[in-house]
């Protein structure tokens, strides 16, 4: 939970949820990646890089829908374009489009959405990944310096769009659909 430190301060009460395993978490998901809390009881959801984690997207969503207030926020960022990292696995990999659908289909209305790393960043970023563990230790800093300062300038010279339609992470901010009376 490394946005504790940056929401804690800043909110009434800030309550971690993750898996079991993680000590730091104020409560456990279960299987199915329910939350032992109340309905409509957060503000804010903050989803950091777990969406592609998790075996049933959809479930996870509405687990995201059923906690958070009728006025309530969803901050989830996920990949795009990223290499395989179980933690304890790793599932999905998303489009602009089909991140945009999910997160609809769960019942959010979608405000924005951002991409991190455009395509051409996207594979200098795999490209390191993909090279950095054959290289001796001693070597590894200097290697990622160039390559991070490289996928900064190419990502800087392509455009918006294109960043948010090509995305190594996307960040997305929805809220709650208002229901119909």
């Amino acid at each position: 939970m490394p946005y504790r430190p940056l929401f804690e301060p800043r909110v009434k009460r800030y309550i971690g949820a993750d898996l079991p395993r993680n000590p730091k978490a104020d409560v456990s998901l279960d299987e199915s990646g329910g939350a032992a809390v109340a309905d409509a009881c957060a503000d804010i959801v903050l989803s950091s890089q777990v969406l592609e984690h998790v075996p049933s997207p959809p479930t996870y969503l509405a687990e995201a829908h059923r906690v958070l207030k009728a006025t309530g926020t969803l901050l989830l960022s996920t990949h795009g374009y990223w290499m395989y990292h179980p933690d304890p696995t790793d599932y999905w990999r998303w489009t602009r489009e089909g991140l945009v659908r999910q997160i609809e289909a769960a019942g959010f209305e979608v405000q924005s959405v951002c991409g991190v790393m455009n395509l051409a960043a996207s594979g200098l970023q795999l490209f390191q990944d993909g090279v950095a563990a054959a290289l001796p230790a001693a070597l590894r800093p200097a290697f990622h310096f160039a390559m991070n300062r490289a996928m900064w300038l190419v990502d800087r010279l392509g455009s918006d769009a294109s960043r948010d339609r090509d995305a190594g992470v996307f960040i997305v901010r929805a809220s709650k659909r208002a229901q119909a009376a």
